[in-house]
C-alpha cells in the first residue's frame, strides 16, 4: 500500500503488502475468500478481511456498510473511501468475474476536481469475433431450419446454441483468424459468448 488519493489510513499501515484477491490461472477465475484466507492465515500473510458476508442484500443495506469500513483506519478517523462488493459465482455476459464498488459521497465530493484518469479496457478478441460474426441473420436462419424440420420447443434450445457455434467455427474461422492475424483464441470463452449472443438476439426463446 502506497499513499494515493485516500490518505486516511494509519501511519504504520503504509508500505505493506496486503492480499485482497487471489486469482487461479488454471481455472481463470478468482478464488473465494474462504478458499484462500485459511492458507494466508497459516503462513501469517496479511490479507484484507470482508466487512460482512450477506445474501441478496438491498442497495440500502449495502450503503449502510459504507460507514463500517474502518479497516486500517485510526481511531476517530473517517471511514474508508468505499466498499467493494464481490459475488464469486457471478460472471458477466463475457464470462468475466466482475466486482462492484460503492464510493462514499463525501469522498467523491472531496476529490471530484482531481484530474481524471483515462482507462481503456482491453477488448477480448473473442468478444470482437462474436460481435461481428454471430449475426441476427445467422441465428434466425438456423432457428428457421430447426423450426421447419421438427417444430420449435424449448428442448431445441441446446441444438440452436450449438448449431450457431458450429456455423461460427466451420464457416467463419478462416475469416476471423485472417482478420485478427492469427490470434490466440480461448474457445471456451468464444462458445460462452456465442451462446449469450444468441440469447440476446432471440430472448423470447429463453
Amino acid at each position: 500500500m502506497v499513499k494515493h488519493t485516500f490518505k486516511g489510513y494509519k501511519e504504520d499501515a503504509w508500505q505493506h503488502f496486503y492480499v485482497f484477491d487471489v486469482y487461479n490461472d488454471e481455472q481463470e477465475r478468482y478464488l473465494h475468500y474462504n478458499a484462500y484466507a485459511p492458507l494466508l492465515y497459516e503462513y501469517d500473510i496479511e490479507y484484507i478481511p470482508p466487512i460482512s458476508v450477506v445474501k441478496n442484500p438491498t442497495y440500502e443495506r449495502l450503503l449502510g456498510f459504507l460507514e463500517r469500513n474502518y479497516y486500517l483506519i485510526p481511531d476517530g478517523g473517517e471511514p474508508g473511501e468505499g466498499i467493494v462488493i464481490k459475488n464469486y459465482g457471478y460472471t458477466n455476459k463475457f464470462g468475466r468475474q466482475t466486482w462492484a464498488k460503492i464510493v462514499r459521497n463525501d469522498f467523491k465530493t472531496q476529490h471530484s476536481k482531481n484530474q481524471p484518469t483515462e482507462v481503456q479496457e482491453k477488448k477480448l478478441v473473442e468478444e470482437d469475433i462474436v460481435s461481428e460474426y454471430v449475426t441476427s441473420h445467422l441465428v434466425e436462419k438456423e432457428y428457421a431450419k430447426i423450426n421447419n424440420e421438427v417444430g420449435w420447443t424449448s428442448k431445441q434450445i441446446p441444438r440452436l446454441l450449438n448449431t450457431v457455434y458450429y456455423c461460427l467455427i466451420t464457416e467463419e474461422a478462416w475469416h476471423f483468424v485472417k482478420k485478427h492475424k492469427n490470434p490466440t483464441i480461448d474457445f471456451g470463452k468464444l462458445k460462452y459468448m456465442t451462446f449469450n449472443k444468441v440469447k440476446e438476439i432471440k430472448p423470447e426463446l429463453f
